[in-house]
């Protein structure tokens, strides 16, 4: 499951080099990624293992509760998550491995504070500075 899809590059990327039998449910608020993402997803041959919804984050997180996800991606605006959306993917007690992209190590540091109470391990943290000459670091 991935969460703050966009056009599905995080999502696809991964699903590319697991099993063949790992399927993809990509999340976005802006229903106009749908058609970005399911290009992405034929140039890569992934077109028959991944599928796009238009959902908000609360919205992607009750997908989580219904489904089985093992791996959840997400890569949230600068406000990060908040209490809410970890709650519900916490929850769902199946989440083995949850990927954070962030652009805000001050929502960032809040999340993990969450997601450690909630049990999840933090087992890699790498910071990125993409934007050289800002403050903003990936």
């Amino acid at each position: 499951l991935e969460l703050h899809a966009g056009a599905g590059v995080l999502g696809l990327s991964l699903l590319g080099v697991l099993p063949a039998g790992a399927r993809l449910l990509s999340t976005d608020v802006n229903p106009r990624c749908a058609e970005a993402f399911r290009a992405n997803a034929q140039c890569l041959g992934l077109e028959s293992r991944a599928a796009f919804e238009a959902a908000d984050e609360l919205a992607a997180a009750g997908l989580a509760e219904k489904g089985r996800f093992r791996i959840v991606i997400v890569d949230p605006p600068r406000r990060g998550l908040g209490k809410e959306v970890i709650a519900r993917l916490a929850a769902t007690g199946s989440v083995e491995a949850l990927l954070y992209l962030s652009c805000n190590p001050t929502s960032f540091q809040s999340d993990a504070e969450q997601l450690l109470g909630f049990g999840f391990r933090l087992q890699d943290l790498r910071s990125y500075d993409s934007f050289p000459g800002t403050e903003h670091l990936e």
